[in-house]
């Protein structure tokens, strides 16, 4: 099942081109698959999931919390566990640490970057028809978007698709029990957000390196 909430569009970071304006795009999926629990260990059902994990150096920082309710509420367990199946259809998922608490996974870009949150799944324990809901909030958990309630099957995920961008963040919740709903497959991307003018001794190297390769090209083909 494919969950859609309309399209909200926070922040758009521009490209960046060659060096003057920095790394292209990079796109990153969770998995939660791997040796990921306990300081890089072997994961076994529930084991909790490094905060490492997901993290782009330089360029975003991925924490994960179990909280007690929707929003800015109190923390119960600061990490998340690993499952390996049977929630629904689903290999090795993240989930909360208590039945109907609200597990949480924060996307914080660095300086100079943004985040664009794609999709990501929902499997439901064990295997058997399971309701929640989904919201997505900035780091100030203010509600960017939210699914309203449905279904998830215990025979196939359900798949969010999300496309929010913002510079300084995004969290995903879902719930109200994240400990009988797991979440796999968070696909983001993470982008470059400078949009600073060039000084004119920039404009000059681009220039005169546009010009030589001009004219490489030129006597290439002479």
């Amino acid at each position: 099942m494919r969950v859609r909430w309309p399209k909200f569009t926070v922040f758009v970071g521009l490209i960046s081109v060659g060096l003057l304006f920095g790394a292209a795009a990079q796109a990153t999926t969770l998995t939660f698959d791997g040796n990921i629990c306990n300081g890089n260990a072997v994961c076994s059902a529930g084991l909790p999931i490094d905060q490492s994990y997901g993290d782009v150096s330089g360029q975003l920082d991925v924490i994960y919390t179990s909280r007690v309710g929707n929003g800015n509420t109190a923390s119960a367990y600061d990490h998340l566990f690993f499952w390996d199946t049977q929630y629904s259809d689903l290999q090795n998922v993240a989930y909360g640490g208590d039945p109907g608490g609200v597990p949480e996974i924060a996307l914080i870009p660095a300086a100079g970057f943004t985040v664009t949150l794609n999709s990501f799944d929902l499997g439901a324990w064990p295997q058997t028809p399971r309701n929640t809901q989904s919201t997505i909030y900035d780091t100030a958990y203010n509600p960017l978007g939210d699914t309203g309630g449905f279904t998830v099957l215990g025979d196939a995920h359900s798949t969010v698709s999300v496309d929010l961008t913002n510079a300084n963040g995004l969290i995903i919740q879902w719930g109200p029990d994240g400990y009988n709903v797991g979440i796999d497959n968070i696909n983001f991307t993470v982008s470059p957000t400078s949009t600073a003018v060039p000084e004119p001794s920039s404009l000059l190297l681009l220039g005169a390196g546009l010009v030589g390769l001009a004219a490489w090209r030129w006597k290439r083909a002479a």
